[in-house]
């Protein structure tokens, strides 16, 4: 039975009987192990023992609370330190220490697969106390790299999508705006090494001020583009490939409310149409220029002037 099943009336006896024994004078550990244990049994055999571990967290840091414990290496990340890491993601403990616990689990190597069922709960705290934190823009980083890769994109169906499904809306919807500013910034660097129109600059201004307002992103590049899209070092968010366009060529889709645009680098058209209606590009790998521009139910065409 995992010690998060366990019915709290049964756990409450377990642990009296356990305390009874450990501190029993006449009780003589044989080992270390054993010795740490009969010390913090008032902290690990007790009622509220997820959030005592969890301060511990917080004041060790993630591993040496496991070493101090002195846990074998098959349960050094049990149930009930994977319970009090949740805790303690979820307590109102300093921000700066959480990213540096996340970081500690992002090196736990092998062991890191232990919190698997942990994450989307860990994400769900997190990224609400990033996104409320008025430094927590230079955290943001990590927390898109760490969830990306254990949560995959929200925006594409598959497995790990069912995994966001774990994370409430709320964290989902914060998650999918740092994605659509990762999305829009690669958009327009990749448009600055490809393009050379000078209105670039203004335009990027002119998208960034809706960011709070888009739902969905996605970013489709040309052979060329692509190729220097692989380059940049920050690049591990998913993106699609442009088919039939000019190689050098990028767009960028994007959601406000009921309507879908397609912003197209160089002297293309800015194009918009009603959500249901739009042809499908968000989560493609690959979408045909066409598709796109011969598209039926556009609602209007802008053409950029230069």
């Amino acid at each position: 039975m995992k010690y998060g099943q366990m019915d709290e009336d049964r756990r409450k006896i377990y642990c009296a009987i356990i305390n009874k024994r450990l501190n029993d004078t006449e009780y003589k550990p044989k080992d270390e192990f054993m010795s740490k244990i009969k010390h913090y049994s008032r902290v690990i055999f007790v009622e509220n023992c997820t959030q005592n571990i969890s301060r511990m967290i917080d004041r060790l840091g993630l591993q040496e609370v496991t070493l101090e414990l002195k846990l074998p290496e098959v349960i050094r990340f049990s149930d009930l330190i994977i319970e009090s890491t949740k805790k303690y993601f979820a307590e109102s403990l300093p921000l700066a220490k959480k990213i540096d616990t996340l970081k500690e689990m992002e090196d736990l190597g092998d062991n890191k697969k232990d919190f698997y069922r942990a994450i989307p709960q860990i994400a769900e705290n997190l990224i609400i106390a990033v996104n409320k934190d008025v430094s927590g823009n230079k955290y943001k980083k990590i927390c898109i790299d760490f969830f990306y890769e254990e949560l995959g994109d929200p925006r594409i169906s598959g497995r790990l999508l069912v995994r966001w499904n774990e994370v409430s809306e709320e964290s989902r919807k914060i998650f999918l705006s740092w994605l659509a500013e990762k999305d829009l910034n690669l958009f327009f660097e990749i448009i600055a090494k490809t393009a050379v129109d000078h209105m670039w600059t203004s335009r990027k201004k002119f998208w960034t001020s809706y960011l709070p307002y888009i739902t969905n992103t996605w970013v489709l590049f040309g052979k060329s583009a692509m190729e220097i899209a692989r380059q940049i070092e920050d690049t591990q968010i998913a993106y699609g490939k442009l088919k039939g366009g000019l190689t050098d060529h990028s767009v960028f889709a994007f959601q406000i409310g009921r309507f879908v645009f397609v912003e197209w680098s160089h002297s293309g058209k800015l194009r918009a149409w009603d959500a249901d209606e739009a042809p499908d590009i968000f989560g493609y790998e690959i979408v045909r220029k066409e598709d796109i521009t011969w598209s039926n139910n556009i609602l209007a065409e802008w053409v950029q002037i230069i």
